[in-house]
C-alpha cells in the first residue's frame, strides 16, 4: 500500500509524461510508481486513459492521493494548457491539492552542481526560456552566448539546443518528466503549500502567436 501518492502530469514538451509517485513518511524521498509517455499531439487524448490505468493497477482513486503536481510551462501551448486543465479538473472533482510548478525549475532542480547556472529550454525563433536564480524570462541567443561568455555554466536537458550552444559545453541534466517533477516539488507537497484553483494559471514566458499577430480592433469569435 502506497502511504502518500502524488500523480504528476508534465506535458509541455515533445513527449508528455504522467506519473504516479509515493512519498514516504517522514522523508522528502520520492519512489516512482509508474510513468508512461504521452505521444505529441495525442497527449490529450492518452492523459485520463493512462491516469485511470495508473490509478486501477495501484488500487487506488483520486481521493486517495496526496497531492497532484502539474508543471504548468514553459513549453508548448496547447500541451501546457491539457496538463493544467486536466490537472485543475481533477483536484477540483477529487478535492486534492495541487501544486504546479515551472518547468524550468524541475530543469534546474536536476542539476546537482550547486553552481550559479542558467537552466534553457528551447522556446523556438532562436530563442530560449531562461532560469537564474529564481528569475524566468524569455532570452534571445545573444543573451545567452553573453552569460556563457562571463563564465555562467549552462544547464539543459533537449537535444536539439545542444548543438546550438555546443561552443559553451552545456550540461545535460537528468530526465525532464513527471517524475522529476514531483521530485522538485516535494518540499511544497510536504508542507501543504497548495495552489488556488482559481487564481492558478499556465506560466508561458510568451504570448501566443494568435496574441502576437492580431489585428488592433478585432475581436475573437465566440
Amino acid at each position: 500500500m502506497l502511504e502518500h501518492p502524488i500523480l504528476a502530469f508534465d506535458t509541455c514538451g515533445e513527449v508528455g509524461t504522467v506519473a504516479l509517485v509515493d512519498l514516504t513518511n517522514g522523508t522528502t524521498t520520492v519512489t516512482r510508481v509508474s510513468q508512461a509517455e504521452l505521444g505529441g499531439r495525442l497527449a490529450s487524448a492518452q492523459l485520463m486513459p493512462a491516469v485511470d490505468e495508473m490509478l486501477r493497477k495501484a488500487g487506488l482513486d483520486l481521493r486517495s492521493l496526496r497531492a497532484l503536481v502539474v508543471v504548468n510551462g514553459p513549453g508548448s501551448f496547447t500541451g501546457t494548457r491539457v496538463g493544467l486543465s486536466t490537472a485543475k479538473g481533477l483536484a477540483h472533482a477529487a478535492g486534492v491539492p495541487i501544486v504546479a510548478i515551472s518547468r524550468l525549475a524541475v530543469l534546474a532542480s536536476l542539476d546537482d552542481s550547486q553552481e550559479d547556472s542558467l537552466a534553457l529550454l528551447d522556446a523556438g525563433r532562436n530563442e530560449f526560456y531562461a532560469r537564474r536564480a529564481q528569475r524566468e524570462w524569455l532570452a534571445s541567443f545573444d543573451e545567452i552566448a553573453a552569460a556563457a561568455d562571463a563564465g555562467v555554466p549552462l544547464v539543459i536537458a533537449e537535444p536539439r539546443i545542444e548543438a546550438r550552444l555546443a561552443a559553451w559545453s552545456p550540461r545535460r541534466a537528468g530526465s525532464l518528466d513527471a517524475c522529476a517533477a514531483a521530485r522538485a516539488a516535494v518540499v511544497r507537497v510536504r508542507r501543504g503549500d497548495s495552489e488556488d484553483l482559481a487564481t492558478l494559471d499556465a506560466n508561458y514566458l510568451r504570448r501566443s502567436d494568435a496574441e502576437l499577430f492580431a489585428r488592433p480592433g478585432s475581436t475573437a469569435k465566440p
